[in-house]
């Protein structure tokens, strides 16, 4: 993509994304790592909307996959970085230990898009954007062993008794993740941001897309990945710095 035609407004909301993450990755690590008690309400109070922001990092990561030179390439370091964060969590909370977050999804998504592309490509555009998001609220209550979106719209399906298949969304009732981004149905909502990304490839995003509004947002978009892999052990050690100077650890 080149500077005259970058799609700023999709590093800005980026940048929102990886904000409102960073803040909930904040909130969920003084809640339940440092039992802070108004950590607890503030992370139940803001839980709802993270879904809403996922969705838009997905469909952001989908958008720019078809504005990316080589996908294969670009899927490593993320699906690397995600083998560091699944083994450091094993060491430094391992009740929670995330086995498959937003880093193993988005390197396998990336990875699996580089190899199909040619494939997806030839869904025609209109058709490709209600496939992809009918199959993904057809699939989103899997984890919770439901097809369709919840128990009240959905069909229940049988629990599993094991993890063996939890990069798809099938897990038993034990089962618990600090950080969890199965396939199933989050693979649809990054295909639904490659098939948007077409426009993106020929220049056809709306004018005012391509101008630049917040320079600190646009920043953080950019540098999404970096801040993602810093931000949780920075978070961590502040606050374990914080409880340290006041003796409670």
């Amino acid at each position: 993509m080149q500077s005259k035609k970058r799609i700023y407004a999709l590093d800005e909301l980026r940048g929102v994304c990886v904000f409102c993450m960073v803040i909930y990755h904040a909130i969920y690590t003084a809640a339940f790592l440092f039992s802070v008690e108004y950590a607890v309400f503030l992370f139940h109070l803001f839980t709802p909307a993270e879904p809403f922001i996922a969705a838009a990092f997905i469909i952001i990561s989908g958008i720019s996959s078809q504005l990316s030179h080589n996908n294969f390439r670009r899927s490593l370091p993320i699906l690397a970085a995600a083998v560091i964060v699944s083994l450091a969590t094993f060491f430094v909370m391992p009740k929670s230990m995330i086995y498959f977050g937003i880093l193993h999804f988005l390197g396998l998504s990336i990875l699996i898009f580089s190899f199909a592309k040619r494939y997806i490509d030839k869904i025609p555009f209109a058709v490709a954007l209600v496939i992809f998001a009918l199959l993904f609220f057809a699939t989103y209550g899997i984890k919770d062993n439901v097809l369709g979106i919840n128990s009240g719209f959905g069909i229940a399906l049988p629990h599993p008794s094991t993890d063996y298949f939890l990069i798809f969304g099938f897990v038993s009732d034990s089962f618990s993740s600090a950080d969890y981004f199965p396939l199933l149905p989050w693979f649809f909502a990054f295909l639904f941001g490659t098939a948007l990304g077409r426009l993106a490839k020929d220049g056809k995003f709306p004018k005012f897309m391509y101008k630049k509004r917040s320079r600190i947002l646009s920043y953080i978009g950019t540098h999404a990945f970096l801040i993602y892999i810093l931000h949780q052990p920075v978070i961590y050690g502040l606050l374990y710095l914080i409880y340290l100077l006041q003796g409670k650890v």
